[in-house]
């Protein structure tokens, strides 16, 4: 039969598997009831006859706890980095319940399941390594520099050549040559030993300048080839990763499970925020938005479930709001002032909103949000100079636009 091993159990070693007695195997939690899984469950006899197919079921059991664990804890590590908290309790008890059957009925895909877990442990420091690599090769083998170099050893090829045809031109006296003839070569002195001596140091170090060169446009032309075999290997590495992601994250029907009712949480809170007109709710339902758009983006990650047209209708709506409640909350500040209030009051009283003008307000930039919360603040100062004559309120609230307007920060 075709049971799925761990990469680590004495199968794939070579050596003949451990056969634990039917009792210890029984003993262990969930075994008897994985076995109900398998077709031939109410013929299967567990008996000491058959006790090498029960060994090979328990390893098969083995195993499927090992990938429960192992997808429990990159599924509730991805969840938690998502800012998604962790699986439910009755999620956890679907995939086990979904391993199982796959160990009993489809090995195989057990087996891949396996691979793209070990995938997502192991690809992301192939990736940082080979990123590193890259970014080496990148620094040491730059083109520029590698031709520099050579220039440099070139001009320096040049000057000694030059320095040996200097030496070779160089004529010595008669009485040199005799003095070197029976003297000066045995004990290397007087002028033409020197000038061998010199020849000699000039030609090793032609030589040595010579194969530096050489080996600088070996390497110049064998570069290319390095460095697109690096990013071969990285490309490997992101697209194995990639594949492993959309297997356990997004094709897996119980991580499907997940998306599903963290969609359905996000529908209510999109919703539940459109009946806000808390200013405070509205940002975080903004920014919330724009995180989960963001994450839309990775395998396994849309907790959205919106089309293009529902993104950009509630985008509409919720910014709608938001530009609402910061109207209704300066106005609400300022008729909450009473009479002869100072300007330092009337900046504490409208500080949560000024606040804004530093800040993204829903899907604004900042620049945008500064000039949001400026056209608010000049409508509430008409609003003001008509209806609250003589309170000093258009006054103080046109010294505040005009501080925004020149710090371009809030007001402190």
């Amino acid at each position: 039969m075709d049971t799925p091993h761990p990469a680590h159990t004495p199968e794939t070693s070579g050596e003949p598997p451990e056969v634990k007695d039917i009792d210890e195997m029984l003993n262990e939690r969930g075994f008897a009831a994985f076995l109900e899984n398998y077709d031939d469950a109410e013929s299967f006899e567990v008996t000491e006859e058959n006790k090498e197919e029960i060994a090979a079921r328990f390893r098969a059991f083995e195993a499927s706890t090992t990938v429960v664990k192992q997808f429990e804890k990159v599924m509730d590590e991805k969840l938690q980095t998502e800012g998604k908290g962790r699986m439910k309790p009755e999620e956890r008890k679907a995939y086990k319940e979904h391993v199982a059957e796959l160990a009993a009925k489809n090995p195989d895909e057990l087996l891949r399941l396996q691979s793209d877990l070990r995938a997502l442990e192991e690809a992301p420091e192939k990736i940082r390594e080979r990123e590193a690599e890259l970014a080496r090769l990148k620094e040491s083998w730059s083109t520029d520099k590698v031709k520099a170099g050579i220039a440099e050893l070139a001009a320096k090829k040049a000057d000694i050549e030059k320095s040996l045809k200097e030496a070779d031109a160089t004529k010595f006296s008669r009485m040199q040559r005799a003095f070197f003839t029976n003297f000066g070569a045995r004990f290397s002195m007087g002028k033409i030993a020197g000038h061998l001596d010199k020849k000699i140091e000039l030609t090793v170090e032609l030589q040595e300048v010579d194969s530096t060169i050489k080996a600088a446009e070996e390497a110049l032309s064998s570069s290319p080839e390095i460095m697109a075999g690096t990013k071969r290997a990285l490309n490997e590495a992101t697209a194995g990763l990639e594949s492993a992601q959309e297997s356990v994250f997004a094709s897996n029907k119980v991580a499907q499970m997940v998306r599903e009712r963290l969609i359905s949480e996000a529908h209510k809170r999109c919703e539940a925020s459109l009946e806000s007109t808390d200013i405070g709710v509205l940002q975080k339902a903004a920014e919330q938005f724009r995180r989960d758009t963001e994450l839309a983006n990775k395998p396994g990650s849309d907790y959205l479930g919106f089309t293009p047209d529902d993104a950009t209708s509630y985008e509409e709506l919720l910014t709608d709001k938001i530009k609402e409640a910061v109207a209704q909350g300066i106005m609400g500040a300022l008729e909450s002032l009473p009479s002869g209030a100072t300007q330092s009051r009337l900046e504490r009283a409208l500080r949560k909103f000024t606040e804004l003008a530093e800040k993204e307000v829903g899907f604004f930039d900042k620049d945008t949000s500064k000039e949001f919360v400026l056209e608010t603040l000049r409508a509430a100062e008409q609003d003001a100079r008509t209806k609250s004559k003589g309170s000093g309120k258009s006054i103080m609230l046109k010294h505040l636009i005009s501080k925004l307007s020149k710090a371009g920060v809030g007001v402190a």
